[in-house]
């Protein structure tokens, strides 16, 4: 949810009356110091800054040039406030409180011009001030400085185990990262902020296509909100609700509240439609994460109204915890959504639930440590065109707080997670992904332009454009001994996670397909009366434009029996040597790429030595071929075997060692092609 200002007019007020009659740099110090115990951190700013300004001309003598000279690395500068009254314990703890409330209240800028002063005059007593100066220094864009200062930070800070060491080591990593990406980001991303009318002066986040890929649906903190508090709303202090708004050409309508039912004297926001639009899940909160509730309601569209929402069971709405940012499956069978509830790996996990047959709700299940870090791990957007899972988090190297990440797969099942690159991410936060169906526009928030006045972590609407790359595979398939071409083949690929698809190749043998980026495939192409082909492609860690090439070649399958040749047996034994079971793995290999047919396997011996026993022997040794096959998981259905003995010579009046060796063999031969394999059901 956006940190928004509370501007707190009043208090500050009374506080700068209570200045009027101060008569020390001390009743500053108090002052100051209240304030900030309190968490009032622009009263605390406020009053810091007089302390340093005591006693000072200011008509003669600019802030600025005061505040620029504290920074400096010697004392000259506190001896002037020691006179004053000032011990230089309060001196230290004063400016690195004034960094801090500055980095309190998100005013970065002016953050890292004080804990840079703090490092200075005291980075004994104050060791966190280097990390909070490295990271101020990476919120502004600094990823050099901040990357020399966070290195320094892990050589000066000794507690080696504590979550400031190993942040500052990811964060480390995260600079690196940054660098090295802005100077090959992809320059046709285009990122503009939306108007003024949609964007608000306080906070505009969470934003969803609408009615269609023209309008928008979304959370903004503005006068036009169904207000809590009558006294609180006219001194500026607003609910969130749901509103929307369309293109038309160039210009955004103004916004409109979508009104009761949905938007209360509660907070709503981070709204999913379903395909039909008729559906809406959307968050409602009330106060504050620790104290307050955060749920996910959803409501349905009856006349062009919608319906009075109704909250989802506790499979996804446990009581005394954060249940938000909910987002659809693509067939909209579950529910993805945050939460921090039992069982989470970090802060706010992402979790799916899926729906029963009355749209209930069953348990949830956590999407695992593969897209869930130690920290927080929020805002997913399923992108049904591409299989992706966006979502933000800031437990993983990156460019600023949060980041938008993006990972192929589905529930539980995922490949590698990349960052979405730079333009998309800034150095502050980034987060609410989503994604026309072409894959060609969407929308994000950020706080990367921060609020007025430089003050506050304020979202606002962000809208891309985007040519993404694309990926084929296309070829051919050929006969294998002629290379003429195959018509009506049948090519079909399997990602990582058994997602299948297919396409028959034309009456010039020619086929092309679709894929998609950061995935690997496995090809298979068939045809009646051949034996199969395959291949493998990786998509991964390819940033362009690219059309694989992958031909397949096609054996026509032999009448009759199928050496496998070196199939050898100990004498007098049916027992398969180590050579032999090597051999009949490409023989499993094989079964396994041609999963269609059905065969039988043979065994012959040579005419020496006593009939029935070689009839006999011949069977055994069938069957340890057969046996091997089943323990490689090649299913019995599939598979028979026959003893011939000396029945099937090859050579009649075989004479020689090797005439008689040509009379000893394991062979297989084809029964059926049309098996279909029971996954295929």
């Amino acid at each position: 949810m956006p940190k928004t200002i509370n501007v707190l007019f009043s208090l500050i007020f009374v506080l700068y009356c209570s200045l009027l009659s101060a008569q020390s740099i001390h009743e500053f110090v108090d002052l100051a110091d209240d304030a900030y115990e309190s968490d009032n951190h622009r009263a605390a700013i406020y009053f810091y800054k007089q302390v340093f300004l005591y006693g000072v001309d200011t008509a003669k003598v600019k802030e600025e040039t005061i505040f620029k000279s504290i920074a400096s690395p010697n004392n000259m500068n506190f001896n002037y406030y020691y006179e004053k009254g000032l011990e230089k314990s309060d001196y230290d703890r004063i400016i690195f409180q004034l960094a801090n409330s500055y980095r309190m209240i998100y005013n970065y800028g002016n953050a890292e011009k004080w804990f840079k002063a703090a490092v200075n005059v005291s980075s004994y007593d104050y060791p966190l001030g280097r990390y909070w100066y490295a990271l101020s220094l990476k919120k502004n864009g600094k990823y050099k400085k901040s990357l020399n200062q966070f290195l320094q930070f892990t050589y000066e800070f000794t507690e080696q185990e504590s979550y400031y060491f190993k942040s500052a080591e990811l964060e480390i990593k995260s600079c690196i990262f940054a660098f090295d990406e802005i100077i090959k980001s992809k320059s046709e991303i285009i990122v503009n902020r939306l108007p003024y009318n949609v964007n608000a002066i306080e906070a505009d986040f969470a934003s969803n296509f609408g009615d269609h890929d023209s309008s928008l649906i979304y959370a903004s903190t503005r006068p036009e909100c169904i207000p809590i508090d009558k006294k609180k709303h006219k001194k500026g202090i607003y609910t969130t609700d749901l509103f929307k708004t369309e293109k038309h050409g160039n210009t955004w309508t103004s916004p409109e509240n979508i009104g009761l039912p949905v938007n209360t004297s509660a907070n709503e926001g981070a709204v999913t439609l379903t395909y039909d639009k008729r559906t809406m899940y959307f968050t409602r909160w009330s106060g504050e994460k620790n104290n307050g509730e955060y749920a996910i309601y959803r409501s349905k569209k009856l006349n062009d109204n919608w319906s009075e929402p109704e909250k989802l069971n506790e499979n996804v709405n446990l009581s005394g915890f954060v249940s938000m940012q909910p987002a659809l499956s693509p067939n909209e069978d579950f529910i993805y959504f945050t939460s921090n509830r039992p069982g989470s790996y970090g802060k706010m996990d992402i979790w799916y639930s899926e729906f029963d047959e009355n749209g209930n709700n069953l348990p949830p299940h956590n999407l695992g440590d593969r897209v869930n870090t130690d920290q927080d791990d929020v805002a997913p957007f399923y992108h049904a065109t591409s299989q992706h899972l966006y979502f933000s988090s800031e437990g993983r190297k990156g460019f600023g707080g949060f980041d938008i990440y993006k990972v192929y797969g589905h529930k539980e099942q995922w490949t590698k997670i990349y960052n979405a690159g730079f333009l998309y991410n800034s150095s502050r936060d980034d987060i609410y992904f989503t994604l026309s169906l072409d894959g060609t526009k969407g929308f994000l928030s950020s706080d990367r332009e921060g609020c007025k006045g430089d003050e506050g972590s304020c979202y606002k609407l962000f809208m891309f454009y985007y040519n993404p790359p694309k990926y084929t595979v296309s070829g051919y398939v050929y006969k294998e001994n002629t290379k003429k071409i195959i018509p009506n083949a049948l090519i079909s690929v399997e990602d990582t996670y058994g997602s299948i698809s297919s396409t028959l190749s034309d009456k010039d043998g020619f086929y092309e397909m679709p894929l998609h980026d950061n995935a690997n495939y496995y090809f298979k192409c068939k045809k009646t009366s051949y034996f199969g082909d395959d291949g493998m492609i990786s998509t991964n860690d390819v940033e362009k434009s690219k059309n694989f090439k992958q031909d397949f070649y096609l054996e026509r399958i032999p009448i009759g029996e199928i050496e496998i040749p070196g199939i050898l047996y100990d004498y007098d034994s049916a027992d398969l040597r180590s050579e032999s079971k090597l051999i009949l793995d490409d023989l499993v290999n094989f079964l396994m790429l041609n999963d269609n047919i059905v065969i039988e396997i043979a065994s012959h011996t040579d005419n020496r030595g006593n009939d029935n026993y070689n009839f006999k022997l011949s069977q055994e040794r069938a069957r340890a071929v057969y046996d091997y096959l089943v323990q490689k998981e090649i299913v019995d259905e599939r598979l028979s075997s026959v003893g011939w003995g000396e029945k099937k010579l090859l050579i009649e009046d075989a004479q020689t060692d090797k005439e008689h060796q040509k009379n000893r063999r394991t062979t297989f031969k084809i029964l059926s092609e049309d098996y279909i394999p029971k996954d295929d059901y």
